[in-house]
């Protein structure tokens, strides 16, 4: 049975038999209207039942209990059976339609397929906050670094942890790294993935320390400060507690506690799955006729843009410019050439930026959360704004509070990015689900009265 398990029943096997049925089912309804789908919908039927059969068996016994162990996977292989087995049942009874069968059926699975996706990010997410693997930076080492390290590691023992700075004669520490400079970090974060760095300093080096935050958020990496001493001059940080000792932080991020950031995936995997059912499965092929033709060149317009933490993403959009080699350089102007007629409609209604619902779904970006910006213009900004690269501690999203606030399409000055960087600062410091809701509101209201700066 384990071999029948590993060699035939997957999660994604039986989304291709979901969508193999909703073909047949669909080609039977419009090409041979009365035939009854029920004979063959049996047959798939049998394939759900073994594969909830399959699943339920254990795959493996914990050597120090009694019971079976059932991992994830099955879980939602199982959960995939038993509603593919409930909708087929709703159906051969005759208590809803083929359509309607065929609707619930797609939209059952997408959210299947979310759902997948959602708990690999939360096993992300839990693997990252234990630690495993997860290099942290110390820089100044006596008592205070000390008991943080031992903390850390007595947390988690695959915790990789570097010192930076000369240690203090006489403490007990093993494989410290005595560098000539304080700024050797960085050169070690590139290759260790440092993404957690932690100050412990005397007053001596507080000058330092504040190049030492600029330097570090240029590489979306958070400072944490573990001695009041090594505080810089200026607006006390945040504090979190770890172990009982006092740690500030430079920024408020409510989305790193687990059950915010559970809260705000979850809602873009529902919203998304919905949109794609239920709007992008026919907006797609008629906006995709329209630019074709109107203009030689792809549906979608593909571009890497930054997303969390520097990451590239390949960003997708409706095209809506004629195929040109500026695109991935030049911003779009007011009354640009390159815009088509149809792309301007597009831009206009902000329906262009309507295939991102699938990045949101994928999880390379969230609805509501900063723009993600052209590789170029990242490289640009974070060299001119302060702070600019703190807004890519969030995922991108579709909108954001600076768009909401008028700020949104082409830069003609500084100013206008330095107010983007500003609300969006604000946005992660202070998110809440209800937030997002009224963010999406005001998105939808826009939209309806029409944006001046929408080209």
């Amino acid at each position: 049975m384990k071999n029948l398990m590993r060699r035939y029943v997957s999660l994604n096997r039986i989304v291709i038999i979901n969508l193999f049925v909703i073909a047949i089912g669909g080609a039977f309804y419009y090409i041979i209207p009365g035939f009854n789908f029920s004979f063959i919908l049996l047959f798939f039927l049998l394939f759900y039942v073994l594969s909830f059969y399959l699943a339920l068996r254990p795959a493996a016994k914990s050597p120090n209990k009694k019971r079976s162990v059932i991992g994830r996977k099955r879980i939602l292989i199982m959960l995939m059976c038993a509603g593919s087995i409930t909708l087929s049942i709703i159906f051969v009874v005759q208590l809803i339609s083929l359509p309607v069968f065929l609707a619930l059926l797609v939209v059952w699975t997408l959210l299947l397929q979310g759902l997948q996706k959602f708990c690999n990010d939360i096993i992300a997410l839990l693997y990252k906050a234990s630690g495993h693997h997860h290099s942290i930076g110390i820089i100044g080492t006596n008592e205070k670094s000390l008991q943080m390290a031992n903390h850390l590691h007595h947390k988690n023992k695959f915790s990789h942890i570097k010192y930076f700075d000369n240690y203090e004669p006489g403490l007990p520490v093993q494989n410290i790294n005595s560098t000539t400079s304080i700024f050797s970090f960085i050169d070690f974060t590139k290759e260790k993935g440092v993404k957690e760095l932690y100050i412990s300093a005397s007053s001596a080096y507080t000058l330092d320390v504040k190049e030492i935050i600029q330097e570090a958020e240029k590489h979306c990496i958070r400072v944490n400060f573990i001695d009041l001493e090594a505080l810089p001059e200026g607006p006390l940080c945040h504090v979190r507690y770890i172990n009982g000792m006092p740690v500030w932080q430079r920024y408020n991020e409510p989305l790193r506690r687990p059950i915010n950031y559970i809260t705000k995936r979850a809602a873009d995997i529902i919203i998304s799955s919905l949109v794609i059912f239920f709007v992008l499965s026919w907006l797609i092929p008629v906006i995709g006729i329209l630019i074709k033709l109107e203009s030689k060149g792809p549906v979608f317009f593909k571009q890497l843009r930054s997303g969390r933490d520097n990451d590239s993403f390949v960003c997708l959009k409706f095209r809506s410019m004629r195929v040109n080699a500026e695109s991935d350089s030049k911003q779009a102007t007011y009354k640009d050439s390159r815009i088509t007629k149809v792309g301007a409609f597009l831009r206009k209604t902000s329906l262009d930026e309507f295939p991102q619902f699938i990045n949101v779904w994928k999880g390379e970006m969230s609805i509501v959360g900063p723009r993600p910006h052209m590789l170029r213009h990242t490289e640009e900004y974070s060299k001119q704004i302060k702070h600019y690269m703190g807004r890519l501690y969030l995922k991108p999203g579709i909108t954001g509070w600076a768009q909401v606030n008028g700020y949104r399409g082409e830069i003609i000055n500084l100013m206008l990015m330095e107010k983007r960087v500003e609300y969006d600062i604000e946005y992660m410091e202070n998110w809440s689900l209800w937030f997002d809701i009224k963010i999406m509101v005001l998105t939808f209201w826009n939209i309806i009265i029409g944006e001046e700066n929408a080209y």
